[in-house]
């Protein structure tokens, strides 16, 4: 069937008649716009006529909708916002910058300063994309980047993408060093550290983020309680007040063992294998925030290196 052609419908008029609606004055909604409210109730009563139905209530000091209006107000926003989403796309088209981005990046990666300057970097260099990052859990990254719309990951875990749509390119390597509080007992205890000893007491790990899949497995020993903790500054808090034992990324560890705030464990026969990382992107993504964020990498420029700082080069 063949699509028959109506009567155009002033999309500003019906943003004019949304706002009216949502503030019930013609007075308030010509300040929002700066026109003048015989301006405001000239644009409403040519949609009314374009449309052929009354959409409003007109009194004194006051706008109220009809049955018809409120229809069209619920339906109207929608339609306003797919009206912007499709001229954000086409911004896209034009000049290669995405309208809005999100960079997620790994809890043990992420650095509050470093993250701040970078915003202020982009943001200047692409005013028209909104910003937002995302710190998220080991699989939790994988787990925002395929669900929840993830434009460019930095420490997903893995050399390789667990998922077809995107593509991964190895950062480099998490060690491991085994820590707990500088007063745990373990410190004063003659026993061997070992396995035996290390399970007297809890393991103190981050809980994965990842919702819609299968979350990363923690470090813990059989039989061993574990404490859960949202993130690492909890972790390294909750080892520094003597709660438990755990592995911490081993520059991380190197420098809170350096101010006497941690201290390492030697456990025979105990280690953890180093976590393999990555930054990800969508396969199809030609953006221009995306590719300068790569080069970036790629250069291991100031404004990455905190971020990168953890890791070991790859093996």
């Amino acid at each position: 069937m063949l699509y028959q052609p109506r009567n155009h419908l002033d999309l500003e008029a019906l943003r004019t008649f949304v706002i009216a609606i949502e503030l019930g004055s013609f007075t308030a909604t010509a300040q929002v716009l700066y026109k003048t409210p015989s301006a405001i109730s000239y644009r409403i009563k040519g949609l009314e006529d374009n449309l052929g139905i009354k959409l409003i209530e007109r009194t004194t000091h006051s706008v109220t909708p009809t049955e018809a209006g409120k229809r069209l107000a619920a339906k109207a926003q929608d339609l306003l916002e797919l009206h912007q989403c499709f001229y954000d796309e086409l911004d896209i088209i034009k000049t290669g910058i995405e309208s809005s981005f999100t960079l997620v990046v790994n809890n043990l990666l992420y650095d509050d300063a470093a993250a701040a300057r970078l915003l202020a970097h982009l943001s200047d260099k692409f005013h028209s994309a909104a910003f937002k990052v995302q710190k998220s859990v080991f699989m939790g990254v994988w787990d925002y980047m395929i669900h929840d719309g993830g434009s460019f990951a930095i420490g997903a875990p893995s050399f390789h993408s667990i998922d077809e749509s995107f593509v991964a390119t190895p950062l480099g390597l998490v060690e491991w060093t085994l820590v707990c509080g500088p007063n745990h007992p373990i410190l004063r205890s003659k026993k061997t550290v070992d396995e035996e000893a290390l399970r007297d007491y809890p393991a103190v790990n981050i809980q994965d983020s990842s919702i819609h899949s299968d979350g990363r497995p923690a470090w813990r020993l059989m039989g061993q309680e574990e404490i859960l903790v949202p993130n690492l500054e909890t972790k390294i808090l909750c080892h520094r007040a003597g709660l438990g034992i755990g592995f911490l990324p081993r520059p991380i560890a190197a420098e809170r063992i350096e101010r006497g705030e941690l201290c390492e464990l030697h456990a025979k026969d105990v280690a953890r294998q180093p976590s393999p990382m990555s930054y990800v992107r969508p396969k199809k993504d030609t953006g221009l925030i995306g590719n300068y964020l790569e080069l970036l990498i790629e250069q291991r420029h100031e404004l990455i290196q905190p971020f990168l700082s953890p890791l070991e080069p790859e093996r």
